[in-house]
């Protein structure tokens, strides 16, 4: 099981120290983040058993990353580290980035494809 507190310090340490359209911060307090998380755990169970503290936190590195424009600027539809880990939408339903990074980008990334050997040969001839 997650380390909420731990978990919780990581993801502000992380979070830009921006604020968003003028008006909110992209991270609230450790104690805010940690309710989030838990909250996380109640909605998303079989998620927060998959997944580590690591897992956890290289998704939210790879979400800042592609939430960031080419000149480094914050791209606007990042969400807020509150909206990021869940959001209750206003059809009812229950949303999380989190979910969704560690569910379909964080296969992506623990997939090792095998490299082929003809591909190796053919590049040293061209070398």
């Amino acid at each position: 099981m997650w380390d909420l507190n731990k978990l919780a310090v990581t993801l502000k340490e992380l979070t830009p120290k921006a604020i968003k359209d003028g008006k909110w911060a992209y991270a609230d307090g450790v104690s805010a983040i940690k309710n989030r998380l838990t909250l996380f755990v109640k909605k998303f169970p079989e998620i927060a058993k998959t997944y580590s503290e690591t897992q956890v936190i290289e998704a939210y590195k790879k979400y800042l990353k592609d939430t960031t424009n080419f000149d480094g600027t914050i791209s606007k539809y990042r969400r807020l580290l509150k909206y990021f880990l869940w959001r209750a939408e206003p059809d009812g339903d229950t949303s999380s980035v989190l979910a969704n990074y560690l569910e379909n980008d964080m296969s992506e990334l623990e997939t090792v494809h095998p490299v082929d050997e003809k591909e190796i040969d053919w590049m040293d001839e061209i070398i």
